[in-house]
């Protein structure tokens, strides 16, 4: 075993605000300890699944149009892989439910079912072809739909411990379903070897149990007895997709799909990611001599960032979100106030970090629209130049 990054005290939860300082303060937490074995598998070992709830609380919501055309392109490409012209898409963890909203409004033949306990809003949308159930999956949700076109399975996996045994399960449910031989399944989770290669010390959260690289994604769905049939990064390489089939008829192991080892060479990993909190932390320092600091963007890596910074007695003076349900609330642990980015108009020269620099360019646009004096930082604390 390997020990690549350690934090005693993080939220159990991240994506979950409170009303108050005080309940945000006192937020439930557990602890990192995320840990590499000898089959190059990576997982925080000190993971308890009993201290899990996932309910209407939880927000993981991204109202960014550059996520939303992300989400359309996703869309389509599976829209035309899979010739999805009619059928039932099924998504295990659909969140808020948005990706599914958006593929009924681009294809009007196509029905969908999002399950997910942290679902809110209506049961029903798009006269009825958009179904979700605020539950956690179980086969009863699919009892009576007929035709099953395509099942998702996007940033889900990442919070599941036990993933291979996890995908049996679902695989074995749905393999008595399939109509035809074969049943795609679209899955999604973060890239580590991105992660890795940033340094991004701020993507490691108590909510994610794994952390998937090409090679051990691949591994987990060929032992749950699926066939891998393509593997590839996505959002500029953040992500990565992992398609498979489930066959009717037969379920077996098989390695169908052949991905190479990742370079997982150097052992250094906990050093590495520790020297690059102290640098970042120096350069913070320098920043807030003449200038007010601004994290951008307070999901997991905001919230893990700014709670990182707090722990080695670095604040920041604003933390910003454009998810409407989470501004004027507080991030857990550190009791950090979201705002809106209308509070820092008319006020100070402001650095603003960014905590995913897929977001940068519509970030400074954001701000330069709303007449904001600002330098845009990226999470590393270099300068972006737009």
């Amino acid at each position: 075993m390997i020990q690549i990054f350690y934090s005693k005290k993080v939220p159990l939860l991240q994506n979950t605000v409170y009303l108050d300082q005080i309940s945000a303060k006192t937020a439930p937490y557990g602890t990192l300890n995320i840990t590499m074995d000898n089959k190059q598998f990576v997982f925080n070992s000190a993971f308890d699944p009993r201290l899990m709830v996932y309910d209407k609380s939880y927000d993981n919501s991204v109202p960014s149009k550059v996520f939303i055309s992300y989400y359309d392109g996703i869309i389509d490409y599976l829209a035309s892989r899979y010739n999805l012209r009619s059928g039932n898409i099924i998504e295990i963890g659909c969140g808020k439910g948005t990706f599914l909203t958006r593929t009924a409004s681009r294809y009007k033949n196509i029905n969908c079912l999002g399950i997910d306990p942290s679902y809110e809003g209506s049961k029903t949308s798009h006269n009825g072809r958009v179904k979700f159930i605020n539950e956690y999956f179980k086969k009863e949700h699919i009892n009576n739909i007929n035709l099953i076109s395509l099942i998702l399975l996007r940033h889900t996996l990442e919070h599941i411990p036990s993933p291979i045994d996890f995908l049996k399960n679902i695989f074995h449910i749905f393999k008595y379903r399939i109509k035809s031989k074969t049943l795609p399944v679209f899955i999604e989770v973060p890239d580590f070897m991105w992660t890795l290669k940033n340094d991004a010390f701020m993507d490691f959260c108590y909510e994610h149990v794994n952390y998937f690289t090409e090679k051990s994604i691949s591994d987990c769905i060929s032992a749950a007895g699926a066939h891998v049939t393509n593997i590839t990064k996505a959002f500029k390489n953040q992500y990565i997709w992992a398609e498979c089939t489930i066959n009717s008829d037969r379920f077996t192991k098989a390695h169908s799909y052949r991905v190479n080892d990742p370079d997982l060479k150097d052992k250094n990993f906990f050093t590495h990611f520790k020297n690059n909190l102290k640098t970042i932390i120096n350069k913070i320092k320098i920043l807030k001599i003449n200038k007010k600091t601004v994290i951008w963007g307070m999901a997991t890596k905001g919230v893990m960032f700014s709670l990182h910074l707090l722990n080695n007695h670095v604040e920041v003076d604003y933390c910003i979100d454009i998810n409407r349900n989470k501004q004027g609330k507080y991030a857990p642990l550190s009791g950090y106030q979201i705002s809106s980015p209308n509070c820092l108009v008319g006020k100070n020269n402001y650095a603003i970090i960014c905590m995913n620099q897929n977001y940068a360019k519509e970030v400074h646009n954001l701000c330069r629209n709303l007449k904001v004096n600002h330098i845009m930082y990226d999470a590393e604390i270099n300068e972006i130049c737009l």
